[in-house]
């Protein structure tokens, strides 16, 4: 794997989870707007910890 390739890969994985977690927040409240959606997964994703 070359340096870049290390450096794409957590970055489309962080993509992914955001997508995810998007598709999720979309199930439960189905009456969010998608700008509410999108709003709430970068609050979740600002205040995440390890």
């Amino acid at each position: 794997m070359t340096p870049q390739q290390k450096l794409e890969q957590p970055l489309a994985m962080h993509w992914m989870a955001r997508k995810l977690k998007a598709d999720d927040l979309r199930r439960q409240p189905p009456e969010w707007t998608t700008e509410a959606v999108e709003a709430r997964v970068r609050e979740i994703f600002l205040l995440a910890t390890t």
